[in-house]
Order: C-alpha cells, then structure tokens, then sequence
C-alpha cells in the first residue's frame, strides 16, 4: 500500500493560485492557444487571483469580463477564441462546457443583432 501524500497547498499558494477552475482554465488554455495570448486571458494567467474567488465566482468575473463590452469591439473576438477553446476540452467538466458554449451563443446572438440592426440603418 503506498502510503506517500504529497505536499498540502498551503492556503496562501491557494489563494495566489487561485481557485481549482482557474487553475483547469490555465492549463487548457496553454495547450489550446500557444503562442501570444489575447488579451482576455490575463485574468487566467495573472501571477495574482482575486483571493475572494472561488470556483463559482471566478468563472463569473471570467465570462462577464469577455461579454460584457459590446459584442464588436476586437477584444471580443480574441476572448471568445479562449471561451470557444474551453467549450471543446475533455478535461473541463460537461457543466463548464455547456457554459462556455452557452456564452458563444449568447454572443453570437448579440452580434447578429447588431449587425441586422446596423443592416436596417441603411437599408
């Protein structure tokens, strides 16, 4: 029987690190999209996490800060390659790939909208 654990986080590594999803994200991230990173994906890779988050709140804080800045600006665009990265993983749990693939949808759909509601301007 092996009996060997290994190091316990220490809760300050924890909080610093962030919590078990950023973590997940980061990973999948770094595998996904090597090379330079868009923008949006400073708040996975930052040295500091917000030592408040948890799971829940993290993924919260995540995919606002993607959404919510109006759909057609290009830092959009780079944050739905790391949303539509996670929505294709095996290693991210089925809940958080429905949620990534909820959020591209949403974001198309505000997208289409404007770009119909621009379509109309002009017609």
């Amino acid at each position: 029987m092996d009996t060997h654990v290994g190091p316990e986080q220490t809760r300050n590594n924890a909080i610093a690190s962030g919590p078990p999803i950023r973590q997940l994200f980061q990973d999948v991230i770094a595998d996904r999209l090597p090379g330079p990173r868009p923008p949006r994906a400073a708040m996975l890779f930052d040295a500091e996490a917000d030592p408040y988050w948890d799971d829940r709140s993290f993924l919260g804080d995540f995919y606002n800060q993607i959404l919510h800045q109006n759909t057609c600006r290009p830092a959009t665009a780079d944050g739905l390659a790391l949303v539509a990265a996670l929505a294709v993983d095996d290693r991210i749990l089925a809940r958080n790939r429905f949620q990534a693939a909820d959020l591209l949808f949403r974001a198309a759909t505000v997208v289409g909208v404007r770009v119909n509601l621009a379509l109309a301007r002009f017609s």
